[in-house]
């Protein structure tokens, strides 16, 4: 991981941060974390799409910040990568600052994923599926298999997160894998979706 650049963690400009991760890798942790930065937590770079999950933090109903993802999406054009236009956010139920140890939020699973974005009507411009979870510390490698030879998934996310692009609608599995070779979990799919939900 690279050594700590403030700027990378400024909130007006996550696609030149976003940018900045897929070429240069995930930078260092500022120290002390603090709910106003955003955080570069986990990379994906395909033949086609990259993706960057982002830490940021926002007041909930009761003035209480909350950790929250952002899932920026990249395509590639020759060498270069190109931002779409459209990122996806949800909750993020790991909060690093007031625990940043705790996998409570697993359930005991080695790994879960937290929502994504997903069109099973896909174009050549936007990925069908884009996913993001943590993992637990166990999980030394992260597989990932649909219709075709085993991708590998980075497990250099910070505090385990993970993100993944799947450019197909098509049945996939992740597999989390630990130290010994032995898959110790799996996240399979895609789920069918409600008709509201497909891409026009």
């Amino acid at each position: 991981m690279n050594s700590v650049d403030e700027s990378i963690f400024d909130a007006a400009n996550m696609a030149a941060n976003g940018l900045k991760v897929l070429n240069e890798g995930l930078p260092e942790m500022p120290t002390p974390l603090t709910t106003s930065s955003v955080v570069p937590l986990a990379y994906w770079k395909g033949l086609q799409f990259g993706a960057v999950l982002f830490l940021r933090y926002s007041k909930d109903e009761n003035g209480t910040m909350v950790p929250a993802v952002i899932r920026g999406v990249f395509r590639r054009e020759g060498e270069n990568w190109k931002p779409l236009e459209y990122w996806a956010g949800s909750g993020w139920s790991h909060d690093p600052i007031t625990t940043p140890d705790s996998i409570v939020d697993l359930g005991g699973h080695a790994i879960c994923d937290s929502g994504g974005s997903f069109s099973d009507q896909p174009s050549s411009v936007a990925p069908a599926i884009v996913i993001s979870g943590r993992h637990s510390p166990d999980v030394k490698r992260i597989s990932v298999i649909q219709s075709g030879p085993k991708a590998n998934a980075p497990t250099s996310g910070h505090w385990g997160a993970w993100i993944i692009c799947l450019d197909a609608w098509a049945p996939y599995a992740i597999e989390a894998i630990d130290q010994n070779g032995v898959v110790i979990g799996q996240i399979q799919g895609p789920h069918r979706l409600p008709s509201r939900e497909r891409a026009k």
